[in-house]
């Protein structure tokens, strides 16, 4: 499978567990074992809308077996809300990293303030 975005094709090979990025604008090849993405401004338009052909491409990434992380300075529920709009699982990473969650919601590394 190939979901084309604006910078990059994404083919898809589920039989090897990966996901392989052919950067179209340098022409480069990458093999992906895990995906990290920030959400507002990245993964979302400006108007936070889930753009379609981005949806599809997570999907697929996820589909293959390749762990799609998101990351973001959001409290979990929104992020859990952006994870469910994509229809996938996986771990989640929030607060800027104050707080890491499995795929099952556990607390995996929380850092606290002790003021």
């Amino acid at each position: 499978m190939a979901c084309y975005g604006e910078s990059a094709t994404i083919v898809v090979t589920p039989e090897a567990g990966m996901c392989t990025a052919l950067l179209l604008s340098e022409g480069i090849v990458m093999i992906y074992r895990a995906v990290f993405c920030d959400i507002d401004g990245t993964l979302l338009a400006s108007d936070h809308s889930l753009p379609a052909g981005t949806a599809e491409a997570v999907r697929a990434v996820s589909r293959a077996g390749v762990p799609f992380v998101l990351v973001s300075a959001r409290s979990p529920s929104g992020v859990f809300r952006v994870q469910e709009q994509l229809g996938i699982a996986g771990p989640v990473v929030c607060y800027g990293g104050a707080l890491i969650l499995d795929r099952d919601r556990t607390v995996v590394h929380s850092l606290a303030l002790d003021i």
